[in-house]
């Protein structure tokens, strides 16, 4: 009688204990993960094909060289968890040139999407600012060219924005990685964007993609609020002031 009277014993024991393994288990699920995306950046930029007025100055063509440079320079990253996304800065160059108009243009910049809002948070002479836009479907062309970027056959897509300043977009997506995002805030697509280039210019490249747990998508609040082509407005003439700047 008092073995099977053990035999009982541990047998409710070892119960018990299955029965709080399977509640511990339940009740606390594991963490969402999130994707985090590094890029890099590549200049499309020919030295050799610039115009003989800009070959002929010194000073301008030092300029260039010097931007190029410093666009390589750059490396982002993209993050994404539950349907919302930032992408920003996370190496700047050295700061040591006359002009350093990237790391001016770009400090403090960061992206924000979700599926009601695209937010765009940076600085701008020493002021920090907050471009607001309700969120638009983008309207991209789908191709069935592909190519294969980190081991992913992607496929490309295109997008024009219209403006004052057009820009032509051609991005490269994986649709096995099925988040709806990519660099500065371009979204939309059916699958991740590895690779996005504009206006046959500047392309931002991934360098590696990894799930992890500990990344929290935080919506920027705070900034003065402009609109885009207000911003677009002061940019350009930045760009040009330095421009002429470098030049003299």
């Amino acid at each position: 009688m008092s073995v099977f009277l053990n035999l009982n014993f541990m047998n409710l024991y070892h119960c018990h204990i299955l029965l709080f393994l399977f509640v511990f288990k339940t009740g606390f699920p594991q963490q969402e993960k999130g994707i985090e995306v590094s890029y890099e950046t590549i200049s499309s930029l020919d030295l050799d094909s610039l115009d003989e007025e800009i070959k002929s100055n010194p000073q301008k063509l030092k300029f260039i060289k010097t931007l190029k440079e410093n666009s390589e320079s750059m490396e982002y990253v993209l993050q994404i968890k539950s349907g919302k996304s930032t992408f920003e800065t996370i190496k700047k160059m050295q700061i040591g040139s006359k002009v350093n108009l990237i790391a001016r243009i770009e400090n403090k910049q960061r992206f924000y999407v979700d599926n009601e809002v695209y937010l765009e948070q940076t600085e701008f002479s020493g002021t920090e600012l907050l471009i607001e836009e309700k969120f638009n479907q983008q309207k991209w062309s789908l191709s069935k060219e592909t190519k294969i970027i980190l081991n992913k056959k992607c496929y490309k897509a295109t997008l024009t924005e219209d403006g004052i300043h057009p820009m032509l977009i051609e991005a490269w997506y994986d649709p096995s990685l099925p988040y709806q995002h990519g660099p500065k805030g371009y979204h939309g697509l059916p699958g991740l964007i590895l690779e996005m280039t504009q206006n046959e210019k500047l392309t931002f490249r991934a360098k590696k993609v990894e799930y992890r747990e500990d990344i929290f998508i935080i919506k920027p609040t705070t900034g003065k609020k402009v609109s885009r082509s207000e911003h677009k407005k002061n940019v350009d003439k930045m760009a040009a002031s330095m421009l002429e700047l470098y030049s003299n």
